[in-house]
This record gives C-alpha cells, sequence and structure tokens, in this order.
C-alpha cells in the first residue's frame, strides 16, 4: 500500500515522478487533482491524477486510491481509459497516470446539446456496455457510473468513442469491504445508485446495468426516470416506484413500446427480474430502437345508438271524386195567396211586407246581412237561424270524402278543419 504525507501544493510546471512534465490542470474530483502531463522521454500525454494531501493519512481513502488503479490497470479494452502508471514520489506524493483523453464528459454534452437521438445513443450505450463487459470479466464492478465519469472524443476516423474513467470505488466481485468502509460513508454517486447500493447491500454487474440505464434514459430524455426535484424523493422513488414514461418526461419524442421495456427491464427494483448483464442491454436497446414508434392510442368511441328511422309518410295520390249530379224533381207550384190588404202603419214606422210582396220598396234599405265566423279569439261562436233545407244521405258521403281530400292535400288535420270552416262561412255568407 503507497504512502504519503507531503503537503499538496501547485503542481504545473513540475515533474512527477522524474517523467511526467505537468503542463496545465484539468480539473478536481473526490479524490484529488487532475493535471495534463507530457512524458518527458517518450512522445507521449499523459492525466496525473494526485491525490488530496488530506486523504493520504486517511487508510481508507488510500486504499481506495490504489485499487482505482489497480482495477484500471488490468481492463484492457478501448472504452476503458487505460491505466499505465501509478505509485509514490520521493516526497510523498501519491498519482496515477492514465491515458490523456480530449473530449466532453456526458455530462458536458447533455448541457451543450440537450437529449441526443435514438441512433447515437444506441452507439454511446454499446460501447460503454462493451467496457463495462470488459471490467465484468476481471471480476471488477465499477459502481460510480454516471454522466461525469464517461469521456467522449473522436477517434482516428473522427467517429464518437466513448471512455469509461474513475475507478475509484470499483470492488471485485465478491470481496468484502468492511474494512474500507466507514460509517455513513455513502460508496457512489446517489442519483446512479442501483437499489440495492442504496440499501447496503452486496452488489454485482447487475447493478452497473441499473446504472447504465440510467444513463441511457438521461441521453435519451435530458431528466431522470424518477421524480428527483429533491433527493429524498428520489431515492424513495427508486426504491418504491416504477420508473416514468419517456412519453411522459419527453413527449415531443417518438418512442416505441420495445424501447420503453428495455429500459423498464433494465431498471427493476429486483436485481433478479433485471437485465442480467451490460451486453444484453446493449443488444436489446440495439434490437428496439427498430422497431416503430407507438402511436397514441385514440380513445374508443362509444358505440353509435342506433335510433330507429322514422318511416316516410306515403302520401296517397288522391282521388277526385265527383259526387253524382242529382236531378231536382219539378215541384208544381203552388197557386199565389190572393193579396192581403193590410192597416196603414204608423207613422214613422216601417212598411208591412208579407212573403208574396217580394223585395221590400226601394224606398226602404235592406236590413244588414249577420257575418258568420267559425273559431278564432275574440270571434262569436254562432250561426244564424237557417231555414230548414232537406239534405240527402249522399251528402253526408261527399262531405266525408271532400274532407279526407283535404286532409291529404293539406297534409294536417287542422288544416283541413279550418278550411271547412272558412268554406262554410263562406257558403252561410252567400245564402243570407
Amino acid at each position: 500500500m503507497l504512502r504519503a504525507d507531503a503537503a499538496e501544493q501547485s503542481l504545473l510546471g513540475t515533474i512527477i515522478a522524474e517523467r511526467y512534465l505537468v503542463t496545465s490542470l484539468i480539473g478536481e474530483g473526490g479524490m484529488g487533482m487532475v493535471y495534463r502531463a507530457q512524458h518527458v522521454k517518450l512522445p507521449r500525454e499523459a492525466a496525473i491524477k494526485v491525490m488530496h494531501a488530506s486523504l493520504v493519512r486517511d487508510p481508507a481513502s488510500l486504499a481506495r486510491f490504489n485499487r482505482e488503479a489497480s482495477a484500471a490497470s488490468k481492463v484492457e479494452h478501448e472504452s476503458v481509459a487505460r491505466v499505465f502508471d501509478f505509485g509514490e514520489t520521493s516526497d510523498g506524493l501519491v498519482y496515477l497516470a492514465m491515458e490523456y483523453l480530449d473530449g466532453r464528459t456526458l455530462k458536458q454534452l447533455l448541457e451543450d446539446e440537450g437529449p441526443l437521438p435514438l441512433g447515437r445513443v444506441a452507439a454511446l450505450v454499446h460501447q460503454i456496455a462493451a467496457g463495462l463487459e470488459a471490467a465484468h470479466r476481471q471480476g471488477i464492478v465499477h459502481r460510480d457510473l454516471k454522466p461525469d465519469n464517461v469521456l467522449v472524443v473522436r477517434d482516428d476516423r473522427g467517429r464518437e468513442q466513448a471512455k469509461i474513467v474513475d475507478f475509484g470505488i470499483a470492488k471485485a466481485i465478491g470481496a468484502g469491504e468492511r474494512a474500507l468502509t466507514r460509517t455513513g460513508f455513502v460508496v457512489g454517486t446517489p442519483e446512479y445508485m442501483s437499489p440495492e447500493q442504496l440499501l447496503g447491500e452486496d452488489v454485482d454487474q447487475r447493478s452497473d446495468v441499473y446504472a447504465l440505464a440510467l444513463l441511457t434514459y438521461q441521453l435519451l430524455t435530458g431528466d431522470m426516470p424518477f421524480d428527483s426535484r429533491t433527493p429524498d424523493r428520489g431515492l424513495m422513488a427508486r426504491l418504491t416506484s416504477t420508473p416514468r414514461p419517456l412519453s411522459v418526461v419527453r413527449p415531443e419524442g417518438r418512442w416505441s413500446d420495445a424501447v420503453q421495456t428495455v429500459l423498464d427491464r433494465a431498471l427493476h427494483r429486483d436485481r433478479d427480474q433485471r437485465t442480467r448483464s451490460a451486453m444484453d442491454f446493449a443488444r436489446a436497446f440495439d434490437v428496439a430502437i427498430t422497431a416503430k414508434p407507438s402511436r397514441a392510442k385514440a380513445p374508443t368511441p362509444p358505440a353509435p345508438v342506433v335510433v330507429p328511422a322514422k318511416p316516410t309518410p306515403v302520401k296517397p295520390t288522391p282521388v277526385k271524386v265527383t259526387p253524382p249530379r242529382a236531378t231536382p224533381a219539378r215541384a208544381t207550384p203552388a197557386p199565389a195567396p190572393a193579396p192581403v190588404a193590410l192597416p196603414t202603419p204608423p207613422q214613422g214606422a216601417a212598411p208591412y211586407v208579407t212573403p208574396a210582396q217580394g223585395r221590400m220598396p226601394t224606398a226602404y234599405p235592406p236590413p244588414a246581412r249577420p257575418q258568420v265566423t267559425f273559431g278564432g279569439s275574440g270571434h262569436r261562436r254562432w250561426l244564424p237561424r237557417l231555414p230548414h233545407i232537406p239534405v240527402a244521405r249522399w251528402s253526408v258521403a261527399v262531405f266525408v270524402m271532400w274532407f279526407g281530400y283535404l286532409v291529404i292535400t293539406t297534409g294536417s288535420v287542422n288544416r283541413a278543419i279550418r278550411q271547412v270552416r272558412s268554406t262554410v262561412t263562406q257558403v252561410i255568407n252567400q245564402v243570407r
């Protein structure tokens, strides 16, 4: 195990381990500072990770740093940042040398470009899965896979290549960790931990599969599959809830049911129900993105209400009925009665007129004929006293046929009644 007691200081312009000339500062992590350096004897650039002086005195932190170097140096794969040197300098610096990668982390990529297209995500996921599979074959679980720990660089042909870095909390499968874990110390990044990691259970390669599915979901949507408005809510949702559908988090995307199914299986709370390996997940995702996007299901319309059709009335052809013409019987005229001498009417009274005298003298105007009306508001409902007129039985039949004809032609009984009233009124007025 490496040990160091030297105080931390600026290393720009210095030479580490007599072979790495520090040229610039790349960044700072939880375990130490990362510098860009040039090998003094070989045409090679390197990223030098120097452990914080305050952590060098902590046996557990020093052990983790050494374990990162040991684990990463065992994995030989193009998707894993290669570690080729680590040690302790004469002045007490603990360092780790790995290949220098000029690129952006997935976190920076998401901040710059937002959610990525399906094909691009599938290519990156396949590369990351291949790197994880190489580590798993060596019996190493990364346990801290997240956007900050994946760099995207360009190869000699200009293609994107994902590189996994930072095996600082990597664990050998089946190895105990009690000697390296302090009470209350969280191993990993909580936002990307599997449920078994959150519960402090033993982990295997399926924890890395869970983190890879979280990473994939974030590359597709720019968000996490669980409600993460607060850290506590995000942790509880991972232990109790199912992932939010892609269509809910990013409704403008065209998602197939196959893609959703692959993610749901890899994000299963029960690791026994989860996708078993990183490459199984990558291959299933490759197949799923070729499926046709599922269309939003339109609501099923209610069954139509069958309304019985209103029967079309058959309009009968009116039959013109000509009533038989009755031949009036010739009556023998009665002899005219003898004129009756009437007394002279009093002065101012109207003269007496007998039926035999016929019309009144022209000197006296005829009395006004009463106008007979039927129905209607305000109309008088009365008939004048008519002289007795014999009516034959056939007249009733004629009237019934005539009324039926009116009902047919007018299309309404009420209209036919009004027509009868109007005709009768006219006839009576003429008779009077």
